[in-house]
């Protein structure tokens, strides 16, 4: 659901800007073949490119991937890019705690391995971004909240 969602609004967005795929790269940093795949609905961008195309766009991420309906203004970034995944995963243990909750039990609400889990916190991957989505909905926070946008 999500993922048309983004694909139909991203389309929208280029079309009501007047924004060719190859400006779009050019603006944001994508790579043109991974613009078409989004276009597609074949794929999520990653999470940085997903602020890039939500602040180019001046929109919110949480609109651009179908969490809210609001095309509010710019959310403007409060961390720069690297601090984004320290700072979730700062704001994933303080929820943990809150909860009584452990890694076992946050993998099976999120529907991920553990061992995916496990790279978040410790490999320094950053989940995608239907894992980020998933965390929106378990911590009750909006996806701009969690990127460090709010």
């Amino acid at each position: 659901m999500y993922l048309s969602v983004f694909s139909a609004r991203l389309k929208d967005l280029m079309v009501s800007e007047g924004v060719s795929r190859h400006k779009l790269s050019a603006e944001t940093g994508a790579q043109r073949k991974s613009i078409a795949n989004w276009l597609d609905g074949l794929n999520f961008p990653r999470y940085d490119a997903l602020i890039n195309v939500a602040d180019y766009f001046k929109v919110s991420t949480d609109y651009l991937v179908g969490l809210c309906d609001i095309m509010r203004e710019k959310v403007e970034l409060r961390c720069p890019i690297a601090e984004v995944r320290p700072r979730l995963i700062a704001k994933l243990r303080a929820f943990m705690a809150e909860k009584g909750m452990t890694k076992y039990r946050l993998a099976k609400e999120l529907n991920v391995e553990q061992s995916t889990l496990e790279r978040w916190f410790k490999a320094g991957a950053m989940p995608e971004v239907l894992g980020l989505i998933r965390l929106t909905k378990l911590m009750g926070e909006s996806l701009d909240s969690l990127l460090g946008r709010e």
